[in-house]
Formats: structure tokens, C-alpha cells, sequence
């Protein structure tokens, strides 16, 4: 789904700077140097510990507790180095040395020509919370607390990190109570690191943008699931985008195409995405296919803010090799785009006449949209701006977020004097 060709010639240039570079750096750093990549440590003394890496990304309790015991937690042993984030009420109890995630779930950014919530972090946000976290190449990212870590996984997987590098408690934080193993309210003392997903290979591939999900749906290549059915019933959908005790979309609908699953409650084996577990790898599978999705074209989880969104691909990518891609924006993005005059409180709510083609309440994208005008609510008024050269979501630099997250992700590291970028490989060096 992704068309990365303009991005070629930029990492290919990068690419021949790395090589060029490199040679410099290996010469000037004698003998002491070596792979500093996760899947391939310096040598077999300075390897994760069992069970850190593999396609293990589910983990129960009593792994995670020998790690614990093991002095892992917030270690500066190279490999053998978990840091554990508690996505839920940390106050209230959480596993020995875990850290309460810093980073949010998203940001405010424009997507396209209108402003939109919830979106996934940017490279300076993600870049900042994991240095304050004490996350680096080495580290094995544990997710854990009392509440589904679906969005912040996602966040992960989109900048680059590697399944094999992530694991979630299965169970969340009551796996850990229910086998008899304490909760404790001391904050541990991490110490920062210098990590940046510039050293990541960054994975774009894992979320639709808007341009990417119309240019999907209209030529049928992409199945969209609601996560979140609200949006496509016939009750006015709250837009979550800045306010979401109040203002409602403009207009709501099942996106062409999509089919619906229930508060992506039907992936958990308990019935609701707030507690885990997963279901099996056969049990997910057999959910898609009831609604028809067998993996044969790319799977786009969209709710109404992007939270379920992500609730529904976190299980999708843990336990299947299906394609499968978030869409952020949701339903309080695609909801907003309307031409329709007689939709709207007044033209100020409407995409501007240069950005027409952007309208999402149209046959080929919303069959049979559900206006909230004559409902007694009050409707968002969304944010434009004119993109100058991306008119449309067929144009060249319509794909914003990501341009500007490649952008940041590709560009070279400032350093004090040394001449080289920051590859989208493992970095460090001697």
C-alpha cells in the first residue's frame, strides 16, 4: 500500500554516506568496535537473556518475574537490560522497577490539510520518552500495567522497533497479582539515555494516512475494521479529536468496504481489550474471517480516536503475519471532510474549495453517511490549511505526518565536529 519511491533516492544517498563514513570509523576505532545491532550482540557472553528475544512477544508472569529477580530491570548490562512501561494507574501499585510511560499516546498534528488529535507521536516526542526511560539498542521493552497497551505498542512498532525487541504481559498487571507476586509504589532511578529512533529502521508501513486509506478504499486494496461501531451507528459519534465530552463529527458511517468488530473486545480472550489476554493466533484468525478478511489485502483498524484502533492491531500483529496498519486519524478525521453545505452548522465548517477532492462523505469512500446537523449536538468545526502542491490525496506530499517523520528520522545527527549521518540501522559505534 505504501509508495515510497521518492524516499529511494534520499536513503540510497544516505545509505552511500553510511558506507563512506563508515570506513573512516573503522579504521579510526582500531579493534574496539562490533555489532551493536539487538539481533546480533558482540558475542555470546554479551547476549539477551532467554526468552527476550524471538517471536515470544507475549510473556506470562513468571518470566517476567525471573527477569525482575534476575536484576534486569533498568540495568546497564548491555543485552541483558529490560525496562518495564506501565501503561495503567501506576500509583496505585506497579511491578518492581517499572516505569510509568512518559510519552502519551499521541499528539495534535495535521494530517493532510486538517488539523487532527490523537495522532502518533512525532519523532522529538517518541525520541524524548524513550531517553527518559533509559531506552537504547540494547533493550528489551516490557508493556505492563492495568490497562491495554495497544497504543503505545503501536507507537513503538511504527518508529522501528522490532518484534523481537517488545514484549507484552499477557494478562496485564493483574497476570502479575494473580500469581501471588507483589506490587510496589516505589519509583525506581533510571538513568537517561541518548537513544533516537534515527537509529531505528523506521516502519511507516504499519499506519494508513488519510491520503493512503482514500486512495485504498476507492480502489479497493484495503480492508477497513471499525473497532469502535459507534461510529457507523445511526447515534451522533462524539469526534474526540479536542474535546470528546461534547463536540460530535459532522458526519458518521461504516468506510466502504469495512466491516465491524466489536470494541476490538472480540481479539481477547476475557472479552474486553482493558484486560488481557490475546486470543490464540487460530482464535484471531477465525474473528477476521467471520467477517470476511482471510490476510489477502492489507487490514486498516480505524474507532473513533485511535485508541481501539490500535486495541484491534496490536493482536492482529502479535499473533498473525497478516499486513496490518492503524489508522490514527479514525473517525474523528474522517468525519470532518465535507463539501456539503447543508451538512454544516455554516461554510466555515467546509473543506475549502481547493481542497474538495479531500471530502470523505462521497459514494466511493462513505456510502451512506449519516449527517449529525439535525441532531441536538454540537458538531467540531475542523481546522484547515492549504498545502501548497498537495491539493489533493493523490498529490505528492499529501502523505504530511509521515514526510515530516521520515524527514526527522533521515536526517543526519548533529555531533561536535564528526562528519556522517545517523543510519535507520542500530547506530552507536565505538
Amino acid at each position: 500500500m505504501k509508495h515510497h519511491c521518492k524516499y529511494v533516492s534520499k536513503r540510497l544517498a544516505l545509505l552511500l554516506m553510511v558506507l563512506f563514513v563508515g570506513t573512516f570509523t573503522l579504521t579510526g576505532c582500531g579493534s574496539g568496535g562490533g555489532s551493536d545491532d539487538y539481533d546480533a550482540p558482540d558475542s555470546t557472553d554479551n547476549a539477551p537473556v532467554e526468552g527476550q528475544t524471538g517471536s515470544n512477544i507475549l510473556i506470562d508472569a513468571a518470566t517476567l518475574k525471573s527477569w525482575v529477580d534476575a536484576g534486569l530491570v533498568n540495568n546497564d548490562s548491555s543485552y541483558e537490560k529490560i525496562v518495564i512501561l506501565d501503561t495503567g494507574s501506576y500509583t496505585d501499585g506497579h511491578i518492581p522497577g517499572a516505569q510509568a510511560w512518559s510519552g502519551g499516546g499521541g499528539i495534535v498534528r495535521y494530517e493532510g490539510p486538517v488539523l487532527s488529535g490523537n495522532m502518533v507521536l512525532d519523532g522529538p516526542t517518541m525520541d524524548a520518552a524513550l531517553q527518559a526511560h533509559g531506552i537504547d539498542e540494547y533493550t528489551t521493552v516490557v508493556f505492563a500495567g492495568n490497562s491495554n497497551p495497544g497504543r503505545v505498542y503501536f507507537n513503538f512498532r511504527y518508529w522501528g522497533f522490532g518484534k523481537d525487541q517488545l514484549k507484552v504481559l499477557n494478562g496485564t498487571l493483574d497476570a502479575w497479582t494473580d500469581a501471588g507476586y507483589e506490587l510496589t509504589t516505589v519509583e525506581p532511578v533510571v538513568e537517561e539515555s541518548d537513544f533516537s529512533v534515527t537509529e531505528l529502521d523506521y516502519n511507516p508501513d504499519l499506519r494508513a494516512s488519510l491520503d493512503e486509506l482514500i486512495r485504498g478504499v476507492e480502489s479497493q486494496t484495503v480492508v477497513p475494521l471499525n473497532t469502535y461501531p459507534a461510529t457507523s451507528a445511526t447515534e451522533p459519534s462524539v469526534s474526540g479529536m479536542f474535546d470528546p465530552s461534547g463536540d460530535f463529527t459532522i458526519f458518521q458511517g461504516l468506510i466502504a468496504g469495512g466491516v465491524d468488530v466489536a470494541f476490538a473486545n472480540d481479539f481477547y480472550a476475557t472479552g474486553s481489550f482493558r484486560t488481557l489476554p490475546i486470543k490464540s493466533t487460530e482464535e484471531i484468525k477465525q474473528v477476521l474471517a467471520d467477517r470476511g478478511i482471510d490476510g489477502s489485502m492489507p487490514i486498516v483498524t480505524y474507532c473513533r480516536a485511535g485508541n481501539l484502533a490500535s486495541y484491534g492491531f496490536m493482536p492482529i500483529d502479535i499473533a498473525t503475519d497478516y499486513d496490518v496498519m492503524v489508522y490514527d486519524g479514525s473517525y474523528s478525521q474522517w468525519g470532518s471532510l465535507t463539501t456539503d453545505p447543508s451538512a454544516v452548522p455554516d461554510s466555515s465548517y467546509l473543506l475549502p474549495n481547493e481542497l474538495a477532492e479531500w471530502a470523505t462523505d462521497i459514494p466511493s469512500l462513505t456510502p451512506s453517511p449519516i449527517y449529525n446537523i439535525d441532531s441536538d449536538v454540537a458538531i467540531e468545526k475542523p481546522t484547515f490549511r492549504i498545502i501548497e502542491g498537495a491539493l489533493s490525496p493523490y498529490d505528492a506530499g499529501a502523505n504530511t505526518i509521515e514526510d515530516e517523520d521520515y524527514e526527522y528520522w533521515s536526517t543526519p545527527a548533529e555531533t561536535d565536529g564528526a562528519s556522517g549521518p545517523v543510519s535507520g540501522g542500530s547506530g552507536g559505534g565505538c
